[in-house]
Parts: C-alpha cells; sequence; structure tokens
C-alpha cells in the first residue's frame, strides 16, 4: 500500500500495536479480531459499515474497547475536511 509494509497477520508485526481501525465488513472483522485481542491491542475503531453487534460484543469479550466511529477522528480530523 503505497510502498508502506503489509502482513499477512497482525501477529506478524513486530512492534507493539495501541490501537487498530477496521475498513472491513463485520465479517470480515470477527475472523481477525482474535489475531487482535492477541497482540495485545486493547482499542479498536469500527469504521462506519465495519460494525456489528455481534463484533462489538466480541470485541468486549476479549476486552478490547471498541470505539464505533470514523477512525479519523482519533488523529483530530473531520472527515468532511477529505
Amino acid at each position: 500500500m503505497e510502498g508502506l509494509k503489509a502482513y499477512t497477520s497482525v501477529l506478524d508485526v513486530g512492534d507493539p500495536i495501541d490501537m487498530a481501525t477496521f475498513y472491513v465488513p463485520p465479517a470480515v472483522g470477527a475472523q481477525v479480531i482474535t489475531e487482535v485481542a492477541q497482540k495485545g491491542v486493547r482499542e479498536v475503531w469500527l469504521n462506519p459499515g465495519s460494525e456489528s453487534a455481534d463484533l462489538v460484543a466480541r470485541a468486549r469479550a476479549l476486552d478490547i474497547w471498541p470505539v464505533l466511529a470514523c477512525s479519523i477522528l482519533g488523529i483530530g480530523e473531520r472527515p468532511s475536511d477529505y
């Protein structure tokens, strides 16, 4: 992705990860949320369209804080600026 290194799994990333953001359908998020928890990620932003009640419940059960909002807000920007 534009010259950045990509990984097959979040578990392959060597550095710690504090926060993840999902831009995928809920069914895909449900497939990776366990690895995200194994990696020690404690916060996941579920962008519009990536959230579901089941995924939110699964994240909470794995001790992950789900944030249901556009993750661009997390960097102090507004989606309307883009």
